[in-house]
């Protein structure tokens, strides 16, 4: 599987080849991967960017937003000037020498504080790990309900607003059957407001492992 329209039909009872829906699928996919990239202060998908960070004396090192790290095309600035190599997790990059494994060989380490550093890069997954996209899917399946054609005129109306996944399944995880709870409209906003209602704890627990650990 993958966290993508394809599947994304298939998880709201679509046919695969059904495009009905995209829009609303979309929506809600955006919704659950923005919940999880807020609560773990990164981003996790693919793509290629270019950024400035400022090197500071806060950190050892410039970390990105997107990663793991998958290929640095160029990095302009005086921190460049020192040489530079990727941290153990692929997160950020340490300007400078090698000794100690944090840069404080050859002087660039120092010398460059306060400087902005341009970085050309690709980071994110292109294959989420397991554990993260069945984290993905379970949020998807918790927001649904907010943008299923089906139900957005019960919830207008006040009436109950019922999820319609109720089974997610990933190779060699497993799969959980559930069914959402039904709340009147005027309860959504408490609802929204609660975290555990779009991240059951089982999905925290996962995201925590994701988390960002730096500044």
């Amino acid at each position: 599987m993958a966290f993508d329209l394809s599947t994304g039909r298939t998880k709201v009872g679509l046919l695969v080849t059904d495009l009905s829906q995209d829009a609303e699928i979309g929506m809600a996919m955006n919704a659950a991967l923005a919940y999880a990239e807020h609560y773990c202060d990164r981003r996790f998908l693919y793509a290629r960017e270019k950024i400035q960070k400022v090197y500071d004396r806060a950190n050892e090192a410039v970390f990105v937003d997107r990663y793991p790290i998958v290929q640095v095309h160029a990095i302009s600035g005086a921190s460049a000037s020192g040489g530079w190599k990727l941290t153990h997790d692929s997160a950020g990059i340490i300007f400078g020498g090698n000794r100690g494994g944090y840069g404080y060989g050859g002087g660039g380490y120092h010398r460059n504080f306060g400087q902005t550093v341009t970085i050309d890069y690709e980071g994110g997954y292109k294959a989420l790990p397991a554990d993260l996209e069945y984290a993905f899917w379970k949020m998807f399946g918790s927001v649904w309900g907010d943008y299923d054609p089906s139900t957005t005129a019960a919830i207008v109306t006040g009436g109950p607003a019922i999820g319609a996944v109720k089974k997610q399944t990933i190779v060699g995880v497993g799969s959980i059957d559930y069914e959402t709870g039904s709340a009147p409209a005027s309860a959504a906003a408490g609802v929204a407001a609660d975290l555990s209602a779009v991240m059951p704890g089982a999905v925290q627990a996962t995201l925590d492992m994701y988390a960002r650990r730096v500044a």
